[in-house]
């Protein structure tokens, strides 16, 4: 039984999920500049690799620290195999992108296609509830991918591979959601 009060565990728990947070932007902030720095070493599979193996590692590591064992009793095994299959997906998909194009611009086509594919996802399959802002960000998000690509040449092979990861993402995440709202 935990003998700490209530208040001081509280803050702990505030002041955890702030630095759980700031190290979260902090990774994804250098998340692009990563991908450039290791294609002078590594194909985007081998990224892909690197980048995964970093994630077993650091959570194996940290089932070790917490001597817990990960349980997956009770899951549906259909939205793991989603993840399984689209989280690879999207990160080949993202470092091809930005070797291709530059890092504003994948990103900016991965956040609109997650946003209009995570849209449709929500509606369709996981009966999600639309307000007349979902509508609107779907209808900005069409017009900016229309307006921003509308110069570029469709056949520009970072621009698929920036919205091939968005919809990766959006279909990885819609796992995610199905998974805890099972």
């Amino acid at each position: 039984m935990n003998t700490e009060p209530k208040e001081k565990r509280d803050k702990k728990n505030t002041s955890m999920g702030t630095i759980a947070l700031l190290i979260s932007a902090l990774m994804y902030s250098m998340s692009g500049w990563i991908t450039v720095v290791m294609s002078r070493t590594f194909t985007a599979y081998g990224q892909v690799f690197v980048r995964s193996a970093a994630v077993v590692l650091v959570a194996g590591i940290f089932f070790i620290y917490k001597k817990n064992k990960p349980s997956l009793k009770g899951i549906d095994p259909l939205p793991l195999i989603f993840i399984f299959i689209f989280r690879p997906v999207g990160n080949i998909a993202f470092a091809y992108s930005i070797l291709t194009i530059n890092a504003t611009n994948t990103i900016f086509y991965v956040y609109a296609a997650q946003l209009a594919a995570g849209f449709i996802i929500g509606t369709t399959l996981l009966k999600e509830r639309t307000t007349w802002t979902n509508w609107t960000a779907l209808l900005l998000a069409a017009i900016a991918l229309y307006v921003f690509a509308i110069g570029k040449d469709a056949t520009e092979l970072g621009i698929w591979f920036g919205l091939l990861c968005g919809l990766s993402e959006a279909i990885k995440n819609s796992a995610y959601a199905k998974i805890k709202n099972d």
